[in-house]
């Protein structure tokens, strides 16, 4: 069910990309064809341009669990919510001071032609807590199930 999860938001992603961002905006876009028949309102790609970094956080929170355990759910979801709002935050940075940055997965070209925005630093948050809440449960269901198992062998 998480898996299902995991990958129905990150085709979502996917389909934001493919329908509202340019084909050299992500790696993925330039193996894919390009989307040349639909008309997009610009307008719309301005008012959720917040929901891929919410998809980005709430996909990854949840892979990393899958991966981890559930034992890590505060963990997972934290993590991704920081990867991602310290990205959003080097964006705002000036571009004096990222040139000087170490280069690493040629990150100064995306800090510098990256917007800060801080609707996506909120998209952080919401994408850690829908994670969470959606992840919460599995936690306590397991940790019930082993408080009964533990009850029940004398």
């Amino acid at each position: 069910m998480l898996i299902a999860f995991a990958l129905c938001s990150l085709l979502l992603g996917l389909f934001y990309y493919w329908l509202l961002r340019a084909p050299e905006s992500a790696l993925l876009l330039s193996v894919i064809p390009e989307n040349r028949s639909i008309a997009v309102d610009p307008s719309l790609a301005a008012s959720i341009g917040w929901l891929p970094t919410l998809l980005h956080v709430f996909t990854f929170s949840i892979l990393t669990v899958l991966v981890l355990g559930d034992q890590t759910i505060n963990f997972s979801c934290a993590l991704w919510a920081i990867v991602n709002a310290g990205f959003e935050i080097g964006q705002a940075l000036p571009g004096d001071l990222i040139v000087r940055l170490p280069e690493f997965l040629n990150l100064h070209q995306y800090l510098v032609s990256g917007t800060f925005s801080y609707l996506d630093l909120m998209a952080c948050l919401l994408g850690a807590v829908a994670a969470w809440l959606l992840l919460s449960p599995i936690s306590t269901g397991s940790s019930q199930k082993q408080s009964a198992h533990e009850t029940a062998i004398p």
